[in-house]
C-alpha cells in the first residue's frame, strides 16, 4: 500500500510506461468504469490530414469495423515495438478483437484505494478489449462531425 499523496496517477498507458507514473483506471463510453487509455487519433494527423481521410475512419467506426484503430496501433503487422512497451493484436472470444501490452518494465497499477492509501500491484502484461471515444476539439472544416478520437483498452486482464 501507498499513500496517494506520494505517487502520481495517470490513465494513460503509454505514459505511465514512459514516466513511470501509476496507472489508475478511468471510464470510457460511460459505461467502461475499468479502462485505460491507449492512444488518440486527431484530424490532421499523419495518415488523416484530408477531410476524405478522416471521413473514411468516420465511416468505418460506424460500421462497427475498428481495423483503422488496429492499424493505428500496431501498423499492417500484428504487433508494434515503441519502445517502453509492445503491442500486439490478440484473439479474445475467437476474434482478432483485442490488445495485448507488454511492458519492457513492470508498471505500478492502482487498484483500489483505502482512505488515504492506494493498493497498488506491478504489472508486466495488460490484455483488454478496444473501444473509442469522439471528441470535438473545434476543427471548423468537419461540418459538425468530430475530430478526435481516443482509443481505449477495456475488460482488462492483468497478467504478470
Amino acid at each position: 500500500m501507498l499513500k496517494m499523496e506520494d505517487i502520481e496517477t495517470t490513465s494513460h498507458i503509454v505514459m505511465g510506461a514512459e514516466d513511470g507514473s501509476v496507472l489508475e483506471f478511468t471510464c470510457a463510453n460511460d459505461t467502461q468504469d475499468r479502462a485505460l487509455r491507449l492512444n488518440h487519433i486527431t484530424y490532421g494527423e499523419i495518415g488523416f490530414e484530408r477531410k476524405s481521410d478522416w471521413m473514411r475512419l468516420i465511416n468505418k467506426l460506424n460500421r462497427y469495423d475498428d481495423t483503422p484503430i488496429k492499424r493505428v496501433l500496431t501498423g499492417d503487422k500484428k504487433s508494434s515495438d515503441i519502445g517502453t512497451l509492445k503491442i500486439h493484436r490478440e484473439d479474445i472470444d475467437h476474434s482478432e478483437d483485442g490488445i495485448l501490452i507488454e511492458f519492457k518494465q513492470p508498471i505500478k497499477l492502482l487498484l483500489e484505494t483505502i482512505g488515504d492509501n492506494a493498493v497498488v500491484v506491478e504489472v508486466n502484461k495488460l490484455k483488454g478489449k478496444l473501444t473509442y471515444e469522439w471528441s470535438y476539439s473545434g476543427s471548423s472544416d468537419l461540418d459538425g462531425y468530430a475530430d478526435f478520437l481516443e482509443i481505449y483498452l477495456y475488460d482488462i486482464e492483468l497478467i504478470n
